[in-house]
């Protein structure tokens, strides 16, 4: 394990040394050449992000997305008191996953608290199942303060990444969750399914599974930068080629190392592309309006290369009936949210339990709760 840590730890250094100087000629060969309307730091950490995950083996990149360290979280003055209820794994015959926030009773009903069905993101070959979980704790306490007659339960799905499993194993194992909350007496209609980047892509899927085999959909949907199409061909992967964080190498690495790229198995196609309209398929649900519930929310950054299959998949949906609402936040890349936290995570959970959170202190939590409100009115 030692060994593959410094292997790893060495291909890094030596592809960022390689590779680095590249990345700033170009970047500043193309601002001089052409406008931007990014500035300059934060184009340089885009081009960067983009050019490594470009280049890097997917184990390289796999070590060093590896678990976030939750010990820090639950002793932080923010959480320990609270720690008890905290990232509580799950592992039935059927589902694994972890209560983020763990179920509580609100204060005027005898009905659970809502739950928020959780997808992570990592097209499908990274990311973990608490890889959000300072966020997500964040955008729980929003929702109370905003209406705190109610409080957020969260349970986030640990789903088999790629190569290991192919797609679509992992919409079977999103299921089993939505089943292991119907089995834990959860009414449906306390349930929104939700996810980031593949993670939206699952929500999906697993919602299409649910309306395939009959169940009750549940409350709501909420999908951050979904990956809606899995073949990485629209506009906006040009357009956006040098605004977003996301490289179409890695992105098409991953998809084939999931078995949804060109060896993309025949059974599981339809479920590669969600920019389709539904009713147009001859199986299965005839329309989106019969797959996606009552009401479902995406949010996107006008940097991010999905953004054009994400306004498709959007427009398709509307069109076949079902009730989507579209934000597009301008200048932000891809899973904007998660990643503008990162730098007040650690002054968010330094406050104690109760204390005012100051204005801009985890940002892309305001906004993931702003979404899921529109989805629980």
């Amino acid at each position: 394990m030692a060994a593959a840590a410094i292997r790893d730890t060495a291909v890094l250094v030596a592809l960022t040394i390689v590779t680095v100087p590249g990345i700033v000629a170009s970047l500043l060969a193309r601002r001089i050449f052409s406008r931007s309307d990014i500035p300059l730091k934060e184009d340089l950490r885009r081009s960067i992000l983009r050019g490594l995950s470009a280049v890097l083996p997917l184990t390289t990149i796999k070590r060093f997305n590896a678990s976030p360290r939750i010990d820090s979280l639950l002793n932080s003055p923010r959480f320990s008191e609270s720690r008890h209820q905290l990232c509580t794994p799950v592992s039935t015959a059927d589902c694994r996953g972890a209560w983020i926030r763990a179920p509580t009773t609100s204060e005027n009903k005898d009905e659970p608290s809502f739950v928020l069905l959780w997808f992570h993101g990592g097209a499908y070959c990274l990311g973990h199942v608490l890889g959000n979980t300072t966020s997500l704790l964040r955008v729980s306490e929003l929702i109370t303060e905003e209406r705190p007659d109610i409080s957020l339960a969260i349970f986030s799905v640990e789903y088999t990444l790629g190569p290991k499993a192919k797609f679509p194993t992992q919409q079977r194992e999103a299921l089993a969750a939505y089943r292991y909350l119907l089995d834990q007496g959860i009414s449906p209609e306390r349930i929104v399914v939700a996810g980031v980047s593949a993670g939206g892509h699952l929500a999906i899927s697993c919602l299409l599974a649910i309306a395939e085999k009959g169940l009750a959909k549940p409350r709501g949907a909420l999908l951050l930068c979904p990956w809606v199409h899995l073949n990485n061909e629209s506009p906006s992967f040009e357009t956006n080629r040098h605004r977003d964080t996301l490289s179409k190498r890695l992105l098409d690495r991953c998809a084939n190392a999931v078995g949804a790229g060109t060896d993309c198995d025949p059974n599981a196609s339809s479920l590669i592309d969600f920019t389709t309209p539904r009713s147009h398929l001859a199986d299965g649900p005839k329309a989106w309006a019969g797959i996606l519930p009552a009401r479902t929310w995406v949010s996107v950054g006008s940097h991010d290369v999905f953004l054009h299959d994400i306004r498709t998949f959007v427009q398709n949906a509307s069109a076949d009936g079902a009730s989507v609402e579209l934000q597009v936040s301008p200048g932000m890349a891809h899973g904007w949210q998660f990643k503008l936290d990162r730098a007040t995570q650690g002054e968010y959970c330094g406050l104690r339990p109760g204390e005012y959170v100051p204005v801009g202190i985890m940002p892309g939590s305001e906004n993931v709760a702003e979404g899921l409100l529109r989805v629980l009115e």
